[in-house]
């Protein structure tokens, strides 16, 4: 039996077409939708994807069969998903960011002492198991009031909770949320 998702578009079709048009395609992985251009998810190339005007919606519609959904080298990888509590090592460092003259500041960076290779998963950002070689993570708070810049230059162990990096401010694909130095 096959895995099927249905997603329905309401509103102006002639702007859905134009939508659609520019975004290339629209597919649906797992339970979450996600629009890409050129660059297809590895699970998005291995199912299979159509688009059908219905009426005043437009129906997209994905599926996988079991077999192909659940082969994957992820299985070999430990998976990491939003909130998972992670434990680290590395040394601290600053990285300076600007989004616009109103918008810089510094923030810290833990340069791991060896890359973590993790299976990712995140529903809110489509990260569907596809593995990530992870060489910095952005400590981004710290727990009971810490400043992470009194750890700068130093080596330390740090355990927190992960956090998907989703705006100018995130300068890694991992960040750590009340981080705790050990």
């Amino acid at each position: 039996m096959k895995k099927m998702n249905n997603i329905i578009i309401g509103g102006n079709r002639n702007s859905l077409r134009r939508k659609t048009a520019i975004i290339g395609m629209l597919c649906a992985v797992g339970l979450t939708a996600c629009a890409v251009d050129k660059d297809v998810p590895k699970s998005t190339q291995e199912s299979k994807t159509s688009i059908e005007e219905s009426g005043e919606s437009i129906v997209a519609t994905s599926y996988m069969e079991p077999e192909e959904a659940t082969e994957s080298s992820s299985d070999t990888v430990e998976a990491l998903y939003d909130g998972d509590e992670l434990t680290v090592s590395g040394t601290v460092i600053s990285r300076d960011y600007e989004i616009n003259s109103n918008n810089k500041g510094t923030v810290y960076i833990l340069e791991l002492d060896e890359p973590i290779t993790r299976a990712v998963y995140s529903e809110n950002w489509g990260y569907d198991g596809d593995e990530m070689e992870i060489k910095e993570i952005q400590i981004q708070t710290m727990a009971n009031g810490k400043k992470t810049s009194d750890y700068e230059g130093k080596h330390i162990d740090v355990t927190g909770n992960v956090m998907y990096g989703s705006t100018g401010h995130h300068l890694t694909l991992v960040l750590l949320m009340e981080a705790r130095v050990l």
